[in-house]
């Protein structure tokens, strides 16, 4: 997937579930026009829920799996996201 296309896809919470990346976003869940990200989807672990105040800060240091999300973005195969 492409940051433009993951970007078009941040309107509403976004899951990525694969089975090797996992983490979340929430637009706006904690306050209005930050985004809100855990690589907690499950609730089994203590990773906490990290706020950002732009996409561009979302990108850069939002980790998961070591590395920063820019990185991880294009090893998403949005087709396999349901």
């Amino acid at each position: 997937m492409t940051i433009d296309e993951f970007k078009d896809m941040l309107w509403d919470d976004f899951v990525c579930d694969l089975p090797d990346i996992k983490f979340a976003i929430y637009p706006g869940l904690e306050k209005k026009g930050y985004i809100s990200a855990t690589t907690d989807i499950n609730g089994s672990t203590d990773a906490p829920l990290q706020n950002f105040k732009d996409f561009n800060d979302l990108l850069m240091y939002f980790h998961v799996n070591g590395k920063p999300l820019k990185e991880i973005i294009p090893l998403v195969d949005a087709a396999a996201l349901t």
